[in-house]
């Protein structure tokens, strides 16, 4: 028993090396509530990440081919090139528009319950009011059942801009299709036969980040103010705990269990909780320094 002892203690030694201590029952609970609560804003967090990391490589590409307009107007071979163009931002815009109803439905899932209703509600105030992200949601449905939706790339001579490059899509080929709804259908009908679609994209993808992913995310950020300092405390005293005793800081973790692999216990596997400290620092609300892996 002596020598299990010593040998549970020497583990223990090791774990406080990098930042681990054992906790009592109430300490774990409230970390691990924290925690779970942190999590929740991490996956909406994600969400909205993941829709705007495929919206600016959509932009991006535009503004290569902006900034490569008036090379790529000498190609020998122009058709190919137009071609290879067209193809591209149809397969950006398409992981664009896939993403942004996805995240939609996703960001209302990672919701407490209880605010599904409101968000809901909020979505379709949204699609009523602008007619952008109406516009958007529809022609994500487009271009699933009907066709690619990019038809066309031209230079346009802006007389206050100059020249700029357009990223048109047919209106014959968008009225093809019959379930635009009452609200959509009329702005199709009123568009030219070629028009631009790139700040209907940027102004639909601006206000369902704005006005309802940011909300939600900064309401949630309210509501787990309180988990978010338990968690910086416990942080701050593994971290002086490191100081005092000349140790190398990593990243605090819970121990969750310790799991024997033989009779004996020499063989112990480790559980841990690891802190989301990354996502605390991206989203702004905690300034950790001197962490070393």
């Amino acid at each position: 028993m002596k020598e299990l002892a010593a040998f549970i203690n020497e583990q223990d030694n090791k774990l406080a090396m990098y930042g681990i201590r054992k906790l009592s029952n109430d300490e774990k609970t409230k970390l691990e509530k924290a925690l779970k609560n942190i999590s929740i804003l991490k996956k909406l967090y994600n969400t909205d990440y993941s829709l705007k990391k495929n919206y600016y490589a959509f932009l991006d590409y535009i503004d290569y081919i902006e900034e490569h307009k008036d090379i790529l107007a000498k190609s020998p071979n122009m058709q190919k090139t137009m071609h290879d163009l067209l193809s591209e931002t149809n397969y950006l815009l398409l992981n664009l528009l896939f993403s942004f109803t996805a995240a939609v439905e996703h960001f209302k899932h990672n919701l407490n319950k209880d605010d599904h209703y409101e968000y809901e509600k909020m979505c379709s105030q949204l699609f009523d009011s602008c007619i952008e992200y109406a516009f958007t949601w529809k022609l994500r449905n487009f271009a699933q059942h009907q066709c690619l939706p990019i038809t066309n790339i031209q230079v346009n001579n802006d007389i206050q801009k100059g020249e700029k490059i357009d990223i048109c899509i047919s209106k014959n080929e968008l009225l093809k299709y019959n379930s635009w709804g009452k609200i959509v259908k009329p702005f199709i009908t009123n568009q030219e036969n070629t028009f631009e679609i790139t700040q209907i994209i940027i102004n639909a993808v601006t206000n369902l980040h704005t006005n309802i992913f940011r909300y939600w995310i900064n309401k949630y950020i309210s509501n787990f103010d309180e988990d978010i300092k338990t968690i910086i405390e416990f942080i701050k005293e593994i971290n002086n705990f490191c100081e005092k005793q000349n140790k190398i800081l990593s990243y605090p973790i819970i121990l969750n269990d310790i799991i024997s692999k033989d009779k004996d216990r020499k063989n112990l596997n480790f559980s841990f909780t690891h802190f989301p400290i990354e996502f605390l620092n991206q989203i702004g609300v905690i300034k950790i320094k001197n962490i070393y892996n």
